[in-house]
């Protein structure tokens, strides 16, 4: 990494921080209660003790330490799915057309676990529906329960198993207009 001057970051940072984070003009100080960081990592959920995105270098400040994922092209909200993996308390958006979930850092959906192979299973979504199929996994991938050995049909609230790790697959309804109980 190399150091940037504390100015240099909260210019970088006025302004896009959101959650109602505000980065203020006083120079940044060596304790940790007078830096935005913290106030940042509170914002959005990333602990200290074990960063997602943003990390402590000792010594010398803090470093983004997130993965990005390159789609190609200009991905936008449009190449979103509508439909997501939860898995424990995180909500992990599936794209349109294939999303490999594995434990290989460069896959569409990492999952840190050792019974998880590098690239174990396929979620492919197209206009005629979404197919789950397994990659030729060591503990092969389950669908509520049972063993797939074929591209299989996925519907809203099956759970996938990837060995003991269990991942719930969720559509979601398109946003309109609230129903309302009120009589004319």
């Amino acid at each position: 990494p190399r150091r940037v001057e504390e100015g240099a970051v909260q210019a970088s940072l006025r302004g896009r921080v959101s959650s109602g984070i505000g980065v203020n003009a006083e120079p940044l100080r060596r304790d940790s209660a007078s830096t935005p960081f913290p106030r940042f990592r509170a914002a959005i959920g990333d602990p200290a003790r074990k960063p997602l995105l943003l990390r402590t270098v000792h010594g010398f400040g803090y470093a983004f330490c997130g993965t990005t994922l390159d789609v190609g092209g200009d991905a936008g909200i449009g190449d979103f799915a509508p439909c997501r993996l939860v898995f424990g308390n995180r909500k992990i958006p599936l794209f349109k057309g294939e999303n490999i979930v594995g434990r290989d850092p460069d896959v569409n959906i990492h999952v840190d676990h050792a019974s998880v192979s590098r690239r174990h299973a396929r979620i492919s979504i197209r206009e005629g529906g979404v197919v789950l199929e397994d990659l030729a996994s060591r503990n092969g991938t389950f669908l509520d329960g049972r063993r797939i050995d074929s591209p299989t049909k996925l519907n809203d609230g099956e759970v996938i198993g990837l060995g003991p790790v269990m991942l719930t697959f969720q559509t979601l309804t398109a946003m309109g207009s609230t129903a309302s109980d009120l009589k004319p």
